[in-house]
């Protein structure tokens, strides 16, 4: 996950990666804390039937940035976008500012 921060990515979607981490990290929480969700939710679910839920969410999710991806000619790590957003909303104050990427498609061509 750590990796998936400060590195640039050499792909667009790569914020997936984070989801299907946090997906399976909550997965694990649920399968640790079965007895107590089965109580909570007075005997209606238990943390095990909600661990195979988000792990179900894992390649889903995988899947996703897989499909969508494309190579991502300005790389820039996520680390890197959040310092910059942070640094311009603490000099703003209260005021948001909107930042929007474009990425373009490289040319690749096929060898035989």
């Amino acid at each position: 996950m750590l990796m998936a921060i400060l590195l640039t990515p050499m792909y667009t979607h790569s914020t997936y990666w984070h989801w299907a981490a946090g997906f399976y990290l909550l997965a694990k929480v649920e399968e640790a804390v079965d007895k107590p969700i089965y109580s909570w939710t007075h005997h209606i679910i238990s943390g095990h039937s909600l661990k195979h839920l988000c792990a179900a969410m894992v390649p889903v999710f995988l899947t996703l940035m897989l499909a969508e991806r494309t190579v991502q000619t300005e790389r820039i790590s996520l680390y890197k976008t959040w310092k910059i957003s942070w640094t311009r909303n603490r000099s703003q104050g209260s005021e948001e500012e909107m930042f929007e990427y474009s990425y373009s498609n490289v040319a690749v061509e096929e060898t035989r």
